[in-house]
C-alpha cells in the first residue's frame, strides 16, 4: 500500500498545469538572448541590409532550445509546455524583429534615383524636357593614350582584369552609348561577372531562369545604389543610372550565398579596357591632365595609380593586383 503523503504528492502532480511551465521572468530572459543573438550573433544585422538570414533562423533555434532547458530545470518539462511556450515566445520575437527591420529599411533606404529628365512648368512643348548637357568639345590635341600592363603580387599576367579611370573626368561630359548593358541571372549567378555602365546608358536585367530575383547594388562603403526586383517572367526591366557611382557590388539577396556577387563600374565616360592574356591593355584618345587610373580583378582585388597625361602624349602605367 501507497503512503497517504505519497498519494497527495502524486495527485498533486497530476494536477500540476502543464502551462505555463515558466514564469514571466523566465520568459523574458530567452526572449533577451534570442534578441541579442539576432541583432549581433551573426554580425550587427543593421550593417549587411537584406543578409539577414543566418540571424533570423538561429535566434529561433535559440528559442526553442533554452525553453527546454528552462523547463528542465524547473522539472516542468512535457511535450506540451515547450511546444507552447516556444510558439508563444517565436511569436512575439517575430513581431519585435519585424518591427524593427521594417522600421530600418523606411529609415535607410536610399532615395529614388532622379530621373533622366526633369519635367519643367511650363505650357510650351519646347520647354517641358530638361535637355541633357551637351558633350565637351576635345580637340584631337588634348588627347592621349595610357597603356601598361596588370601583374599579381608576384608578378605574373592578370588577364581579364578591368581598368578604367576612376578620377579626373568629372568636369567633362560625354555621350553615353545607345546599346544597353544586359544583366542576367540564372540562377547560378549573375553575368558577365564584371561589366561596364556608362552614366545615361541603358541597362537590363533579365531572370533568365525565370525566378523572382533581386538586383541590389551597393558602393564599396557599403551604401545603397538601388535595389529593385528582377521580373520572373523573363521580361527584361530597363533601368537608367544618370550619376557615377565607380566599382559596385551586383547581388541577388533572394539566393544571395547560392549565386554570389558580380560587379558592375558606373562611369561618367567610355575610357575603360579589359586586360588581354598578357595582362596588357590600352586606352585611347584619353583627355588629358591628372587622373587615376585603376585595375580591377575579383579574386585579386583592386589598386589605383595617379597619373599626369599630356595631350597628344602616350604613358606606360603598371598595375599591381593583390597586395596586402
Amino acid at each position: 500500500m501507497s503512503e497517504p503523503g505519497q498519494s497527495i504528492d502524486a495527485a498533486a502532480a497530476r494536477e500540476r498545469p502543464r502551462y505555463p511551465g515558466l514564469t514571466i521572468l523566465d520568459r523574458a530572459l530567452i526572449l533577451g538572448v534570442a534578441l541579442i543573438q539576432f541583432l549581433i550573433g551573426h554580425g550587427r544585422v543593421w550593417a549587411k541590409p537584406f543578409d539577414w538570414d543566418r540571424s533570423i533562423l538561429w535566434s529561433y533555434f535559440t528559442i526553442a532550445a533554452l525553453v527546454m532547458i528552462a523547463l528542465a530545470l524547473r522539472h516542468r518539462l512535457n511535450p506540451l509546455a515547450w511546444l507552447l511556450h516556444t510558439l508563444e515566445l517565436v511569436g512575439i520575437k517575430f513581431l519585435l524583429t519585424a518591427s524593427f527591420l521594417i522600421g530600418f529599411l523606411i529609415t535607410t533606404h536610399p532615395p529614388a534615383p532622379a530621373p533622366a529628365a526633369e519635367v519643367l512648368p511650363s505650357v510650351d512643348a519646347a520647354w517641358r524636357v530638361k535637355p541633357k548637357p551637351k558633350p565637351t568639345s576635345l580637340p584631337q590635341a588634348s588627347l592621349g593614350e595610357i597603356q601598361g600592363r596588370v601583374t599579381g603580387a608576384n608578378g605574373t599576367a592578370i588577364p581579364d582584369a578591368l581598368i578604367f579611370i576612376s578620377n579626373g573626368l568629372s568636369e567633362l561630359v560625354f555621350d553615353p552609348p545607345t546599346q544597353p548593358v544586359v544583366l542576367q541571372n540564372d540562377g547560378k549567378r549573375f553575368s558577365p561577372s564584371v561589366s561596364v555602365l556608362q552614366t545615361g546608358q541603358p541597362l537590363v536585367i533579365v531572370s533568365a531562369n525565370h525566378e523572382l530575383h533581386t538586383l541590389q547594388m551597393m558602393k564599396q562603403d557599403h551604401s545603397w545604389v538601388l535595389n529593385v526586383p528582377i521580373l520572373a517572367s523573363g521580361d527584361g526591366r530597363r533601368l537608367e543610372i544618370d550619376e557615377p557611382k565607380g566599382l559596385v557590388t551586383v547581388e541577388c539577396k533572394v539566393h544571395q550565398a547560392r549565386e554570389g556577387q558580380a560587379h558592375l563600374a558606373i562611369l561618367s565616360h567610355p575610357f575603360h579596357a579589359f586586360s588581354d592574356a598578357d595582362g596588357r591593355f590600352v586606352l585611347r584618345n584619353v583627355p588629358a591632365g591628372k587622373l587615376t587610373v585603376s585595375a580591377f580583378e575579383p579574386t585579386q582585388g583592386q589598386t589605383a595609380a595617379a597619373v599626369s597625361l599630356e595631350g597628344g602624349g602616350r604613358l606606360e602605367v603598371s598595375l599591381e593586383v593583390g597586395r596586402r
